[in-house]
């Protein structure tokens, strides 16, 4: 690198004693990274100045052409981007603040000049003058960002209202048509099925093609109101567990004997196993159905071919055709509303541009996602994907559904959550029933208990489960819920007498809209919520985290003390003492978890106290009392993420 071109441009403009000291002082301490010019006058910097690059000035006050602080206000007035140090004799009496306001980046007496400290003076004038630009610059460019925000966000929110507009205009246009159309329809049926007359050939030809013609004009009034449900997000899925092959096949089929005509060989590629998806039947042919038809009309010879293939967490499925093809510029308009590609000018059938759009929308609804590829002349290939779901994620797209349909409709839904909440204890006892078959029996007095065909039980789990009960309040879902609590209490009472088997049952509840309007949250909250069914022993009733936490409690004689817990639960908290102590029989007690969840406060009682054997120390558990549902929330949450990372 040229050493001289790295160094920075220095201007010292100075005469007599002043000039040469500050320059055999920078010859001295800064020779190696300043090219040091000098001027003697106002006027030689300024021209100097004109025809040079300049980093940094040395101005003195005392020029003969320009004396005082005129010099410094001609400079800032022509060259503001240039840090400018003020050089004072030791004796100036002058307002530094007035050189400052008038463009000094610095102000030194001349004793700074004579040592090395001068290089660190320079240095740090340059960088706040750098500072100050960049902070100006940045500052113009905030303001013009903020302007640009403005101007985009009023944009966009006049594109959403039309946007808006245009859904609810074609939402409202669409249902307007379907009842003409009906009447329509039904009329030239009648006609042509001769109910009103005889009619000739002509008038048959006639009716027919106008019949058609109302078929068609109903399919894309279904299709305008199939994407304004998509958009609003108002589709209503009706979804459950079933083999894809099976569906896929059922459609195809449909299409063989309208392809063989045209002669075109459809094929049909499926793996050799079921594959169980959680899908809307109908959605999912209406999805197939779009697809083959598009191939149909864009493959003129050779064959089609519809594949499903088990991916790993979801199933593909491709319909790959011998057609003309999509040109790269259209491609990426393919699945757009209103948009037709790939088609050339003529005679045929047209379509709305509506099919992939509503396809895609379909398929997303599903959690999956559809794409295309294509080249022009050489066919294309449409995939969708579906991906596999677990209980959990099924229970949460069930409750998401139920949040759609109950806002739609303007009603109310209330959760039931069952759960075995001693199964790690009780495993080993059940082995002549099987915890499963305890859970299908809770099950049972559920179904007998609600008797409603829309109601419905998912299994979450082992040992859980849940009751969704669609347009129910919750005081209606309260009586629901002291019927089932009789019945369950009831059974549990028969397992002890026949089989001496203690089994705990919590049940929890939440609903819409009343605790939220998340499915997760509900979810969260039926959980959070759930109260005991069990009559007998309370103790050990609920699964517990072993833990080491402070409980602060206070003894007969109102002293407060701090215990360290041995494990803790919904039910109560276990701790130890060194010593035997005496408690009040009811206590309240604060229970210290981590920051994040927040310290709760519980009434208690004691529930038993046990001296460990060959130790001076004693476990004691305290049962809860009154648990309020925040900290039976808080505390819910902190077992649970605590038993996920363990």
């Amino acid at each position: 690198m040229d050493t001289q071109s790295a160094k920075k441009t220095l201007l010292l403009v100075s005469v007599g004693n002043k000039a040469r000291t500050i320059k055999s002082t920078l010859k001295k301490n800064a020779a190696n990274l300043f090219l040091i010019n000098e001027s003697r006058s106002l006027s030689s910097a300024l021209e100097f100045l004109e025809k040079n690059p300049c980093h940094i000035i040395l101005l003195d006050m005392n020029l003969k052409d320009s004396p005082g602080l005129e010099s410094l206000k001609v400079v800032y007035d022509k060259y503001p981007q240039l840090p400018v140090i003020v050089v004072l004799d030791d004796s100036e009496q002058i307002d530094y603040m007035e050189l400052i306001v008038n463009g000094a980046q610095e102000c030194l007496p001349m004793a700074e000049f004579k040592d090395e400290n001068i290089v660190k003076y320079i240095h740090s004038a340059i960088k706040r003058k750098e500072m100050e630009i960049n902070t100006i610059n940045l500052k113009d460019e905030y303001e013009g960002i903020k302007v640009l925000l403005s101007e985009l966000k009023k944009r966009n929110e006049e594109l959403t209202k039309m946007d808006q507009l245009k859904t609810n205009f074609i939402s409202i246009v669409s249902h307007e048509l379907r009842t003409p159309l009906t009447y329509i329809k039904e009329g030239i049926s009648q006609v042509l099925e001769g109910l009103h007359g005889e009619i000739n050939e002509d008038q048959r030809e006639f009716l027919s093609i106008s019949l058609e013609g109302v078929d068609r004009l109903k399919e894309i009034v279904n299709n305008l109101l199939d994407i304004s449900k998509i958009e609003a997000g108002r589709i209503q899925l009706r979804k459950s567990f079933m083999d894809i092959n099976e569906v896929v096949t059922r459609v195809v089929n449909d299409f063989q004997t309208v392809y063989r005509k045209k002669g075109i060989v459809l094929d049909l590629d499926l793996p050799g196993t079921p594959l169980n998806t959680y899908i809307d039947r109908e959605k999912i042919i209406q999805v197939i159905t779009n697809l083959l038809s598009n191939a149909y009309k864009f493959t003129e010879r050779g064959k089609v071919t519809v594949k499903v293939e088990d991916k790993p967490g979801y199933v593909l499925l491709s319909v790959r055709d011998t057609g003309v093809g999509i040109t790269e510029e259209n491609l990426n308009k393919v699945f757009d509303k209103f948009v037709q590609v790939g088609r050339t000018d003529g005679p045929g059938i047209k379509g709305t541009g509506l099919g992939l759009g509503i396809a895609r929308g379909l398929v997303e609804q599903h959690r999956g996602k559809m794409w295309a590829e294509s080249e022009s002349g050489r066919g294309s290939v449409f995939f969708f994907s579906i991906p596999y779901l677990d209980s959990l994620q099924v229970v949460q797209e069930v409750i998401r559904d139920s949040i759609i349909d109950a806002d739609l409709h303007k009603s109310e839904f209330v959760i039931l959550l069952v759960k075995i909440e001693n199964i790690d204890y009780l495993e080993p006892d059940v082995f002549q029933l099987g915890t499963d078959t305890v859970l299908n029996s809770i099950e049972d007095i559920v179904r007998n208990v609600l008797r409603r065909g829309t109601d419905q039980i998912y299994r979450l789990s082992r040992d859980e489960s849940i009751i969704i009960l669609p347009d129910t309040k919750w005081e209606g879902a309260l009586s629901l819920r002291h019927r089932f609590t009789e019945k369950t209490r009831a059974y549990l009472g028969e397992l002890e007498n026949d089989y001496r088997i203690k089994v705990n049952i919590d049940l929890g509840m939440s609903g819409f809209p009343r605790d939220s309007d998340k499915s997760d949250i509900l979810l969260e909250k039926a959980r959070a919520n759930r109260k005991d069914l069990y009559l007998g022993d309370e103790r050990r009733h609920a699964s517990r985290l072993p833990v080491d936490m402070i409980i602060i409690g206070a003894n007969n004689d109102g002293e407060k003390k701090e215990f360290k817990t041995i494990n803790i639960s919904l039910g109560g908290v276990c701790f130890i003492s060194r010593k035997y102590i005496s408690l009040p029989e009811h206590n309240e007690i604060e229970i210290c978890l981590p920051e994040e969840y927040g310290n709760i406060r519980v009434k208690t009682v004691i529930s038993w106290t046990e001296k460990l054997e060959d130790l001076d120390e004693y476990q004691i558990g305290l049962k809860f009392m009154d648990l309020g549902d925040k900290e039976r929330d808080k505390l819910f949450r902190f077992i649970e993420l605590s038993n996920r990372k363990a």
